[in-house]
């Protein structure tokens, strides 16, 4: 039987110009260990146990620089690797931009979408003829501190109000036939734009909350948003059939049809860190609201179902409502993450806080593994790209519903709005990456630790 595989893991410190490498072996280093760097920079190699794990690192290490020796009976051994050349305007224009899968200049009248759990037409090809990219949400707010130059306001006139001249708090964008706004993480179109719909109320609130779901499968792609008059659609809900052009570089063909979910909420949480100038978020159920102090200190029960899964059982109906998901459609949304039983189950209401540590860097990690009697590669994991993977470095952890209230409203802290089931696969995929990393960096203190992939065009 094969010794088991090392652990490896890179990331490209761009601030210092070096690359981190982490090492997990399960066996200590022995007199066979050793580790080499490619001719050209690009590879680190570890033999260690008669195999050899090579690595595919996020930058080209300069050439020459000579390694370090592994310490005897250490499981876990780093490198600081120097980076090779000077830094371009390119490669930091590229980490410090913040790019969202399908803004409006990639889609086009070709453009198509259909519901990512079925494959039911949604946007027919050829219904929007114009796709618009939406300015931030704050943006009515900041136009009096974009003004240049006032119109002088003739004597004897009021002047008129920044709604009436279209730039108001309360100025909304309002979509009409053939025209789709898109925003980072949803797509805003007229309702007679899209096909195969049809809506849910809420109970407590019908004409409030209105969910649209996938008539099909019955999956929920969105919402529709009464304050802009028009279907308000999630981009991870839906897949495309056909767009302008490539939209993803050095990722699998799907990814450009089917983006993932981290790469859409990265980009909201990377604009929202440059608008408000935060690194700490506290993700809400959409539906949420504060509870009042008497249903604060009534606590929610937790009950298991049949498939060993858990769900709210509310005792008060002030405090929030429980949030129906296809667990099929979370199993895609997520990627490996296997979820077994029902088709439709109840999930628990989920709060996350995420502590934004580093926004934009590149890692890699392993990705094939050689015997070296037999010379034969043994995939690992996926292949990453040439250049690493674009991601966050995020610190995370579950809340209370208690706790959630208290940082609401709290300073240095934004709280964001997400379906319940946008939240659980968040959750899912911060969970996840933490096997990427090294034991010893998957903690700090109380939070746990994870990545996000980001998406660069």
């Amino acid at each position: 039987m094969s010794p088991p595989k090392p652990l490896m893991y890179a990331e490209l410190l761009s601030n210092i110009r070096q690359i981190s490498v982490i090492v997990a072996l399960e066996e200590p280093c022995d007199l066979t260990t050793r580790v080499e760097l490619s001719a050209d920079g690009w590879r680190f190699i570890l033999r260690h146990s008669e195999e050899a794990s090579s690595l595919s690192l996020p930058g080209q290490v300069s050439p020459g620089f000579q390694l370090q020796r592994p310490v005897f009976g250490a499981k876990e051994l780093t490198w600081r690797l120097p980076l090779a050349g000077e830094p371009t305007c390119t490669s930091m224009d590229t980490m410090q931009s913040n790019c969202a899968p399908w803004s409006a200049k990639y889609l086009g009248k070709e453009t198509e979408f259909v519901c990512r759990g079925c494959g039911s037409e949604i946007v027919k090809k050829g219904s929007i003829g114009t796709w618009r990219d939406l300015p931030s949400e704050n943006w009515a707010e900041m136009m009096d501190f974009w003004h240049c130059h006032k119109p002088e306001v003739p004597d004897g006139h009021v002047e008129q109000s920044a709604a009436n001249r279209g730039y108001g708090a309360n100025t909304k964008f309002t979509p009409t036939p053939g025209i789709g706004f898109v925003d980072l993480t949803s797509f805003l179109l007229a309702d007679t734009d899209c096909q195969n719909t049809q809506t849910e109320s809420s109970p407590e609130e019908p004409s409030q909350h209105q969910s649209i779901l996938c008539k099909a499968c019955h999956s929920f792609i969105g919402y529709i948003d009464h304050q802009a008059t028009g279907s308000r659609l999630y981009k991870w809900r839906l897949r495309s059939n056909k767009t302008s052009q490539l939209l993803l570089k050095n990722t699998s063909p799907g990814s450009s049809t089917s983006p993932s979910l981290a790469t859409i909420i990265g980009a909201q949480l990377a604009a929202s860190m440059q608008s408000q100038g935060l690194s700490r978020f506290v993700l809400l159920p959409a539906r949420w609201m504060p509870t009042s102090q008497e249903s604060a200190q009534q606590a929610h029960k937790l009950s298991r179902s049949s498939n060993g899964l858990f769900h709210a059982i509310l005792t008060s109906a002030s405090t929030f409502s429980t949030v129906s998901m296809n667990v099929d459609d979370l199993n895609s949304m997520v990627g490996d993450t296997a979820y077994s039983g029902q088709s439709r189950g109840s999930w628990r209401s989920t709060y996350l806080t995420l502590w934004i540590l580093t926004p934009s860097l590149r890692f890699s990690r392993n990705t094939t593994q050689t015997n070296l009697a037999s010379g034969s590669p043994t995939s690992l994991r996926e292949t990453e790209p040439e250049s690493g993977t674009l991601a966050m470095k995020v610190f995370w952890k579950t809340l209370t519903v208690e706790a959630a209230e208290k940082l609401v409203g709290s300073n240095g802290v934004e709280e964001i709005l997400l379906p319940n089931e946008a939240i659980c696969g968040i959750e899912a995929c911060l969970q996840s990456s933490s096997s990427f990393l090294p034991p010893s960096a998957r903690k700090f203190q109380n939070w746990d630790v994870g990545l996000l992939e980001r998406y660069e065009e």
